[in-house]
């Protein structure tokens, strides 16, 4: 699912194609359940794609699916008389071209712990797992640098993250990161988190609150 364009160098990670495992294990649509099973036990891996013989993504086997099938029939022997293609999830996976961001959402309403990256002629060239992810948000936020987390609690207006930038900016502090969260049932208030690159951040949250900003919550950021 394709819905930009990438300009300049140096932003690779938040791609899938920078974060995925390009040799990750795979699985034949007619290899029996217990293979699947086998390769996710002893290789530690949540799912796998399921590819035909010229490389086409056919779907995903999930070690969820398998346990809770187990669970439920309180049987093993399924695993050997079945093949992979009658557990496969189809129609889910994510371009080697997203962004990290849309791999996170698929997983999340798929209810996925690892997803199949494709190219775009539907070939598998990858998988892409919570723990990519997780490692992605980490550096995108900032948090591998030493720093000061300040929370903020705005008007939900035109310019106001410029103006919270500009604060920082006289107190010759750089930003690390900054995310905004918007409570559905609080629309026109927003908490603003930003990181800046300094443990002396006293100053910033002086002149932010003489400002008129409410600052809710501060705290160090460390490796």
């Amino acid at each position: 699912m394709r819905h930009g364009i990438s300009v300049g160098t140096g932003v690779g990670w938040v791609f899938v194609k920078n974060r995925m495992v390009k040799d990750a294990p795979q699985v034949a649509p007619g290899a029996k359940l217990g293979e699947a099973f086998g390769i996710m036990d002893d290789e530690d891996w949540e799912a796998l794609p399921v590819v035909d013989e010229d490389a086409n993504l056919v779907g995903v086997i999930t070690m969820e699916d398998l346990v809770r099938r187990i669970r439920r029939e309180r049987d093993f022997g399924f695993l050997e008389r079945e093949d992979v293609a009658d557990m496969t999830r189809r129609g889910v996976s994510i371009g080697a071209d997203d962004i990290i961001e849309e791999a996170a959402f698929v997983m999340k309403r798929e209810g996925l712990s690892a997803l199949p990256v494709v190219d775009d002629a539907g070939r598998a060239v990858g998988v892409i797992t919570e723990r990519m992810i997780y490692g992605t948000f980490i550096d995108m936020m900032g948090l591998r640098e030493r720093g000061t987390r300040i929370t903020l609690l705005v008007e939900d207006r035109l310019g106001v993250l410029a103006d919270i930038a500009q604060v920082i900016k006289r107190n010759r502090v750089s930003i690390a990161s900054l995310s905004t969260f918007v409570s559905p049932d609080r629309p026109r208030f927003a908490q603003v988190v930003v990181r800046v690159r300094t443990t002396d951040a006293d100053g910033v949250v002086k002149d932010l609150r003489d400002e008129g900003y409410r600052v809710v919550h501060v705290s160090q950021v460390w490796e």
